[in-house]
C-alpha cells in the first residue's frame, strides 16, 4: 500500500509540474499586434508568393511563413536553450523547393564576443545544421560576420564580412563539407559594412563610408555607387538572381537597383512613389524594405494604429493586416504545447497502469503467505 501511495504521488507531482510549465510557457508566449512591428528581424518571400517572417521574443526567434492571401501556414520556434541566450539570426534565404535557411550567431555570455556562427536549414519536419564557424575569444569577434547566403545548385555559398576582408565558403548540402572558395582584402583603409555574392560569383560590397564596390575576376574594387565624389547613407545589400543588387539609400531617399556588368543604377522608388493606391501608401512611409533573391519586396509598418504587411514586386504590391493574424500564432503555438501535456498525461498513465499490471502479478504474489491450519480434535 505504501508503495502504491507513493506511486501515485509522484503522478500528481509530475501531472502538476507538467501543467504548471505549460501554463508559465503559455504566458510568455505572446506575439501580439502592437510587439510584431518591434520584433520583426528580416523577412524574405518564395518562388510561390509566401512570405517567411522571423520574429524575435523573449525565448528566442520564430520562423512564421503566411500564405500569398496572408493566412498563417507554419511556425517554427528556434528556442535559445541555454547559454545560446544572446543567439542572433539575421539573414534568411528560400530555395526552390521551400527550404528556408537562416543564419543564427552564439554569444558569450559574459564577454559579449561572438562564439560561433551556423546557417541551419528549415524543412518540412526538421531543422537541421548545415554550416558552422568557431571563434576563439583571442579572435576578438563583435560582431556577426555572415554577411549573405545563396543556395546555387546542392551548394550554399556563404559571405563572411570580416570588416577588412571577405570571405567566400560554399558548403555541399549532401555531405555538409564546407571549403573556402575566395578572399577578398581591398586595399586602403576600408570598413566593409555588407557584401553579397552574385549569380556569377561577382562579389559586391557597401562600406560605412557609404560608398559601394565590386570585385570583378577577383580583381581591384571598383566603385560604383555614389558616381560624384559624395558619399551616401547605403542600408544592407540585397542580392537578386540575374546578377542584381538592390539597397536604399537614405540619403537620396531611394531604393535603388544595379545589375551586372556595368551596374547603372536603375531608381526602384523615390521620395513620395505611390508604393499602393488603395489605402495609398508612399515610399517614404516606410521605415524598412527586405528584398528576395527574386527581387520580390516585404515591408512591415504601422498604419493606423494597425500593423500591416506590403509584399509583391516591385509596381505590384498588396497588403494584408498582421494584427489580425498574430493572436493566432500564440494560439498554434499555445495548442502544441497543450497537446504535449496531454501526450505526458497519457504516458504518465500507460506506465502507471504498466506498473499496477506488474505489481498484482509478481509481488503481491510474493507477499502472499500460506498458512496450514492444523486439524482440531474434533475432526479425529
Amino acid at each position: 500500500m505504501l508503495r502504491k501511495n507513493g506511486f501515485f504521488i509522484l503522478l500528481v507531482i509530475l501531472i502538476a509540474s507538467a501543467l504548471i510549465i505549460a501554463n508559465a510557457n503559455i504566458k510568455t508566449d505572446t506575439i501580439t499586434a502592437s510587439s510584431f512591428y518591434d520584433h520583426v528581424v528580416n523577412a524574405v518571400t518564395d518562388e510561390q508568393g509566401n512570405i517567411w517572417v522571423l520574429y524575435r521574443d523573449n525565448e528566442g526567434y520564430t520562423v512564421i511563413q503566411y500564405t500569398p492571401d496572408g493566412k498563417i501556414g507554419k511556425v517554427t520556434g528556434l528556442q535559445s536553450k541555454g547559454k545560446d541566450t544572446g543567439v542572433l539570426s539575421e539573414h534568411m534565404y528560400v530555395d526552390k523547393d521551400q527550404s528556408l535557411f537562416v543564419t543564427k550567431s552564439y554569444l558569450d555570455n559574459t564577454t559579449g564576443l561572438v562564439e560561433s556562427e551556423t546557417v541551419v536549414i528549415i524543412k518540412e519536419d526538421s531543422v537541421e545544421e548545415v554550416f558552422r564557424i568557431e571563434y576563439k575569444p583571442e579572435d576578438n569577434v563583435w560582431l556577426p560576420t555572415i554577411s549573405h547566403i545563396v543556395c546555387e545548385g546542392n551548394n550554399l555559398f556563404v559571405v563572411m564580412n570580416e570588416i577588412s576582408s571577405i570571405k567566400v565558403y560554399a558548403v555541399s548540402l549532401a555531405s555538409k563539407e564546407a571549403s573556402k572558395t575566395d578572399e577578398y582584402i581591398p586595399t586602403g583603409d576600408v570598413y566593409i559594412d555588407s557584401a553579397v555574392r552574385l549569380d556569377n560569383g561577382t562579389v559586391v560590397f557597401s562600406t560605412k563610408e557609404g560608398n559601394v564596390f565590386v570585385i570583378r575576376n577577383k580583381k581591384e574594387a571598383e566603385k560604383i555607387y555614389p558616381q560624384n565624389k559624395s558619399t551616401a547613407q547605403i542600408g544592407k545589400l540585397h542580392a537578386v538572381t540575374g546578377n542584381e543588387v538592390r539597397f536604399l539609400d537614405y540619403t537620396a531617399d531611394i531604393y535603388g537597383s544595379m545589375s551586372y556588368m556595368d551596374f547603372p543604377l536603375e531608381t526602384v522608388y523615390k521620395d513620395d512613389d505611390v508604393l499602393l493606391e488603395e489605402p495609398q501608401i508612399l515610399f517614404n512611409d516606410i521605415e524598412n524594405l527586405y528584398t528576395g533573391s527574386k527581387g520580390h519586396i516585404v515591408s512591415v509598418m504601422k498604419y493606423k494604429g494597425d500593423t500591416v504587411m506590403l509584399y509583391g514586386s516591385a509596381g505590384n504590391l498588396k497588403m494584408f493586416n498582421v494584427s489580425q493574424t498574430a493572436g493566432k500564432v500564440k494560439t498554434v503555438n499555445t495548442l502544441m504545447k497543450v497537446l504535449f501535456v496531454l501526450a505526458a498525461l497519457c504516458l504518465t498513465i500507460v506506465i502507471w497502469q504498466i506498473f499496477l499490471y506488474f505489481d498484482i502479478k509478481y509481488f503481491r504474489k510474493k507477499r502472499i503467505v500460506v498458512r496450514t491450519v492444523p486439524k482440531s480434535n474434533s475432526d479425529n
